[in-house]
Order: C-alpha cells, then sequence, then structure tokens
C-alpha cells in the first residue's frame, strides 16, 4: 500500500525536475514501490496527475477554511487572505502550459477550480459588506476577473517562485478590493452613472 501524502509529495518533486515528462517508473523507484504497485493506487499518470490537483487544492481549502475561522481576523482581512493563499508546496515553476498540452483534462479540472467554489469567501465579502468595509458589488463578476487574472499570471510566466508568485497574487487581490480610484475619481464616476 502506498501512503497518498508521499505519493503526491513525490508526484511534486517529479513535476518541478522533469515537468509532465517524468515516468511512472521514476516515480515506483521513488517511492520504493513495484510499477505494478504503483498502477494498484492509480490508474494512470493522467489520473495521479488530476489527483495531485485535487489534493492541491484541497491544501488550499485546508487553508482557507483556518482563515474563515479566524475570529482574530476582520472580514476583509480574511477576504484578503482567502485570495492570496498559496500552500507551501516546493514550485518553484508551475509548467501550466505543459500541463495543458498533456493533461487536457487536469486543465480544465486547475481552471474549474479557479472559477467555481466562491460561496464560502462570497459569505465572508457579505460579512465585510454588512460592516461597512466593501460596498455592494457584484461578487460573481470579481470571481471571473480574478480568476482569469491568476489564470493568465500563472499562463504569463512559467518559472517564478510561490513567494514571487504569492507577492503579485496579493498586488492583485489589493488593487480589485481597494480600486485605482481616488476619492474624487470614485465620486466622479458615481456621478456619471447616475
Amino acid at each position: 500500500m502506498i501512503d497518498l501524502q508521499s505519493l503526491f509529495d513525490e508526484t511534486y518533486a517529479l513535476y518541478q525536475e522533469h515537468g509532465v515528462k517524468f515516468t511512472m517508473d521514476e516515480l515506483s523507484a521513488r517511492l520504493c514501490v513495484s510499477k505494478k504497485t504503483l498502477y494498484e493506487a492509480v490508474r494512470s499518470k493522467e489520473e495521479l496527475i488530476e489527483r495531485a490537483l485535487t489534493n492541491y487544492f484541497d491544501v488550499v481549502e485546508r487553508e482557507q477554511a483556518t482563515i474563515r475561522e479566524d475570529g482574530s481576523l476582520t472580514a476583509l482581512e480574511k477576504i484578503e487572505r482567502l485570495l492570496c493563499v498559496v500552500p507551501r508546496m516546493p514550485f518553484r515553476d508551475y509548467r501550466v502550459r505543459e500541463l495543458r498540452r498533456a493533461f487536457p483534462q487536469a486543465y480544465l479540472h486547475l481552471t474549474a477550480w479557479l472559477e467555481t467554489g466562491w460561496d464560502k469567501t462570497f459569505a465572508v465579502m457579505d460579512e465585510a459588506i454588512r460592516e461597512g468595509a466593501l460596498i455592494e458589488f457584484d461578487k460573481a463578476l470579481f470571481a471571473k476577473i480574478y480568476a482569469y487574472v491568476i489564470e493568465g499570471m500563472v499562463l504569463e510566466r512559467e518559472q517564478r517562485s510561490a513567494a514571487d508568485f504569492a507577492q503579485e497574487q496579493l498586488r492583485v487581490a489589493r488593487m480589485l478590493l481597494c480600486g485605482v480610484c481616488s476619492e474624487k475619481g470614485r465620486a466622479k464616476i458615481a456621478a456619471e452613472q447616475e
């Protein structure tokens, strides 16, 4: 029997070293199991990649749950942190273009995750609206813009450290949350809308 966390850790490590070109032979060697045992745990490399992505998203969800439950944070602080969760995993290179070419289903899983599952974050946004920290806004449109920008960032520069990505992600979140207009600019736009 293969320990699932070891399976995912070694998959992430091989992905960093070789991209999608790593072999199941290399993975079985790292896990010190036969290839047959490996294929008892996962039926194919594609299934492995999809399950590794699911594991990644599960880690993100656990980190987000911790943020949502943190009573010491305001709703606005929670939102900023929720938008900026990057699991502490050994990624220096996301290789998303490779993933999209070699495993389109896994890539679709990635993009679907970015675009869906916002309900819990929307609930925190509603809390921030009630607190007066945010104005009423189209949360679904916000989610689409955010997902599009993050996906574009990942595709734009394949090689970046998790720390670089987290910094850029924070800049995106702050720009979306704070806007780019001054008080005067917001007042002018509001007047034009009337």
